[in-house]
């Protein structure tokens, strides 16, 4: 791997402290965690010309039940350089307790999607992402709510509005960048998340797709969203692909803004359980994904 460049511009940049921009952890949780429908819910009131009547916004006198717990996929496909791998993380929302399970998925899980057995990277490169969502289902027990899929650069474009993360420097990049803890932002995120070369493999990296993302939730300011807050997501709606529409937003929207209020760190990372097999196939524990059903609450209705 050539690191001669990599970084060159951010080399007297450290740790500088948690990001304070106001609507950062909302873009995110609204974006990501909640896919995307932010955008496509502000388009509806906007063309529908409807009278929001401040309930968006009202939040104090809201309380969010087991109703509101969702799961959702998220998918980022690299498509820059074909040796950087997939990355699929699920995010189990409970705002009720303030909460938000991050579980990132190896791309090489093994697991069945109608008799037909392969690795989840498998199943999506060759049948697309409803078929991929039908994998993560049978490999985890978790049944997925909603998905939201980008490539790289759109993963890139929402981490530059939302901030960045402090996190420890890997031996792989202390050469170029030094070590300990350093400011990662934007396109230096997705270098660490879609790198193929650590020493520890793929395992190392889920590892650290999952706690960079914990942290982008949990560093940033927690803050109620800002009067203009369309105007700082409607640039990306056509950047994304989801299945969450206007409704299910217009649905959600208080139970997010209640976890932003009520939460200085929602997040919490969640390493998945298993083992490697040959081709570097891995095989979740039996075990390990039971206890999900309870961790996540996914019988509380």
């Amino acid at each position: 791997m050539d690191f001669k460049n990599f970084f060159k511009k951010k080399n007297n940049r450290r740790k500088s402290g948690s990001i304070a921009i106001p609507f950062m952890v909302t873009f995110l949780i609204s974006l990501l965690g909640i896919g995307g429908f932010t955008v496509y819910m502000l388009d509806y009131v906007r063309n529908n010309n409807l009278d929001t009547g401040g309930n968006i916004q009202d939040a104090e006198s809201y309380t969010p039940t087991a109703a509101d717990n969702m799961t959702m996929l998220l998918i980022v496909d690299p498509r820059s350089a074909a040796q950087e791998p997939y990355t699929f993380i699920l995010m189990r929302f409970l705002p009720a307790d303030r909460k938000i399970f991050i579980m990132p998925l190896p791309e090489r899980t093994l697991t069945n999607v109608s008799n037909q057995r392969d690795t989840l990277d498998s199943f999506y490169l060759n049948m697309g992402v409803v078929k991929t969502e039908q994998a993560v289902e049978n490999a985890t027990g978790i049944k997925i709510d909603r998905y939201l899929h980008c490539n790289s650069d759109t993963f890139a474009k929402i981490t530059e509005v939302f901030g960045g993360v402090n996190f420890l420097v890997p031996k792989e990049f202390e050469s170029t960048i030094g070590r300990g803890e350093y400011l990662f932002t934007s396109s230096d995120i997705n270098d660490l998340m879609f790198f193929a070369y650590y020493g520890g493999g793929e395992k190392e990296r889920v590892i650290k797709a999952g706690t960079i993302l914990t942290g982008l939730i949990n560093q940033s300011s927690k803050s109620k969203v800002s009067e203009n807050f369309e105007d700082k997501y409607i640039t990306l709606k056509d950047l994304i692909d989801t299945d969450i529409d206007s409704a299910y937003f217009y649905g959600q929207v208080l139970a997010v803004k209640y976890l932003l209020e009520h939460s200085s760190a929602p997040a919490e990372f969640v390493n998945p359980n298993g083992t490697y097999a040959m081709e570097d196939q891995f095989i979740f524990n039996p075990e390990f994904t039971k206890t999900l059903a309870d961790k996540f609450k996914l019988n509380e209705k």
